[in-house]
């Protein structure tokens, strides 16, 4: 497959596949010259050529020695250089698709953006926001607490303390998350998140450990300045998530599974907005998911911290909407 020195194991993935005729052919350039345009780190732009091996069409990036290859099942696939030397799918080509003709930056529904670009600092270490959350779905209320203990370009470390009621029950929890990531080019690449989330039972306290890592790192979304209909679009990745409970000796799990075909626009900059904390200028972002849910976040533009968060399925029903009380 490709060629025997550079693409030995999509040899191997090949004769998985024996489909017929290969899909449009613009429809695969058009994801191509996407990728090379919005990733060009991983797929560095130097006129490659598009080339064919029955059932794959793809371009191999020697600068990097990654490939970028779609079969004739309409599968995304990469491999090779930071992604590994074993294929990995990251996608249909209806999603990239998706993804490609929604990030059109035409803006959104938001009004009071005033066009142009702003600069949000990070959150100062030690600012605390508190909110309330209501779940439409179950019914469920609650309020969180979050502070930021440290936050800089490469990793942040947050407290966070919740109390939710739902017909009768109530629960309380709390956590520390860390992140590890790094800003590139107004953009924050996760490599790491881990999640120590801490509860009280009638059996005695104990905590659940949640770490995700990602192959290569996920794109999760623009960074210190943000210009009024400026898109993004974050490709699938590998996650490996591993789980202990502290409470059940031996206890834990780990999986590894593809995160979500998602893409995001900046509807606007210099909203205003009111919540029951007061009045902001806000980034209004949206997020859209490939199965067409998606989220909608306020972003204090003084503050760089969210105060206002609304999640969409994808009939445009409300899921859930969280406001913050107050931010110290």
């Amino acid at each position: 497959m490709f060629n025997k020195s550079k693409g030995a194991a999509l040899v191997s993935l090949a004769l998985f596949f024996s489909y017929g005729a290969h899909g449009d052919a613009q429809d695969n350039e058009t994801i191509f010259n996407w990728a090379e345009g919005e990733y060009s780190s991983f797929f560095a732009p130097g006129g490659q050529a598009t080339a064919s091996d029955d059932p794959w069409t793809y371009r191999y990036y020697s600068a990097t020695g990654t490939y970028l290859g779609i079969n004739t099942a309409d599968e995304v696939y990469v491999m090779g250089g930071s992604f590994g030397s074993a294929p990995v799918k990251v996608g249909s080509v209806s999603e990239f698709l998706a993804i490609i003709n929604n990030s059109t930056g035409n803006g959104g529904t938001d009004t009071g953006g005033s066009g142009g670009c702003v600069n949000v600092p990070l959150p100062s270490s030690g600012t605390s926001t508190s909110f309330t959350i209501t779940d439409e779905e179950s019914g469920a209320t609650g309020t969180m607490t979050i502070t930021y203990n440290q936050v800089s370009n490469t990793r942040s470390v947050t407290t966070s303390t919740s109390k939710y009621s739902v017909t009768g029950f109530d629960s309380e929890s709390s956590s520390v998350t860390t992140s590890d990531y790094r800003i590139d080019n107004g953009y924050v690449y996760e490599s790491k998140v881990v999640t120590e989330a801490t509860s009280s039972t009638p059996f005695g306290s104990f905590s659940d450990i949640l770490t995700i890592e990602y192959s290569p790192e996920y794109l999760a979304g623009p960074a210190l300045t943000y210009c009024e209909g400026q898109t993004w679009s974050s490709p699938s990745v590998q996650q490996t998530i591993t789980s202990t409970n502290t409470l059940i000796p031996g206890s834990g799990s780990t999986i590894s599974e593809n995160t979500d075909v998602e893409s995001g626009v900046v509807e606007g900059v210099n909203v205003s907005v009111t919540v029951p904390a007061g009045t902001f200028n806000a980034v209004v972002l949206k997020e859209t998911d490939a199965d067409g849910s998606y989220s909608k976040s306020w972003i204090s533009q003084s503050h760089g911290v969210f105060i206002k968060s609304e999640s969409y399925d994808a009939s445009d029903n409300t899921t859930t909407s969280i406001e913050v009380e107050s931010i110290n």
